[in-house]
């Protein structure tokens, strides 16, 4: 009876203050994969944004403000960052893409290109003094297996990141051929190559899982 007693206080004791150390790590840690993107294209036209990574690539059909601020980073200084990337039980990537200047503001600053930060709401003035802000986007992409090789070029400095995961979701994933002369999902036609160009993204380390 002691020793029953004994081992009911002890699993109490476990149970109430956790497991600690490397077991609860293992036990409690979030499943992830990571990816390695090489290249963002955008085809404003038909609101489509590729990623292309090394597991997969993504696709997002964006509304049309997201595609705006995609382009705009091609003539502007912008740091692009992910947040929340989540694969949900649809076998999508879910996340939040965030787009805010990357300029020196203690640096006179080109009147040209303040006009054009200003018309994208990433700069505004308060009592003459120019003052940050940034845009936020929900997004979801799928995830798509590639047969074949993406011409693009690709970003100079490769983005690694994570993504949150549930291992039943790992196969659900699409399958992207690339010919010649255009993109095929799932065997349907869906964009020429030449509609699609690169976006430039520059960031820092805010690429996250959380």
């Amino acid at each position: 009876m002691d020793w029953f007693r004994r081992s009911v206080v002890m699993l109490l004791i476990v149970s109430l203050t956790g497991c600690s150390g490397p077991l609860r790590t293992a036990l409690w840690k979030e499943p992830y994969y990571d990816e390695t993107i090489s290249g963002f294209y955008l085809n404003p036209k038909e609101g489509v944004l590729l990623i292309s990574g090394e597991k997969y690539s993504y696709i997002i059909q964006c509304e049309s403000l997201l595609c705006d601020y995609a382009q705009a980073s091609r003539q502007l200084e912008m740091k692009t960052s992910f947040w929340d990337l989540t694969l949900n039980p649809e076998g999508r990537v879910q996340g939040r893409v965030i787009f805010a200047p990357d300029i020196d503001l203690s640096r006179p600053i080109d009147p040209v290109l303040e006009k054009k930060y200003m018309d994208m709401d990433l700069l505004w003035k308060h009592k003459g003094n120019l003052l940050k802000d940034s845009k936020d986007f929900l997004f979801t992409a799928k995830r798509y297996e590639v047969e074949g090789q993406l011409p693009f070029q690709v970003l100079e400095n490769p983005l690694n990141i994570k993504i949150k995961t549930f291992d039943t979701n790992l196969e659900k994933v699409g399958k992207m051929v690339v010919t010649p002369a255009a993109i095929v999902l799932d065997g349907v036609y869906f964009v020429s190559l030449t509609s699609l160009f690169l976006v430039l993204i520059a960031t820092g380390s805010n690429f996250s899982v959380l």
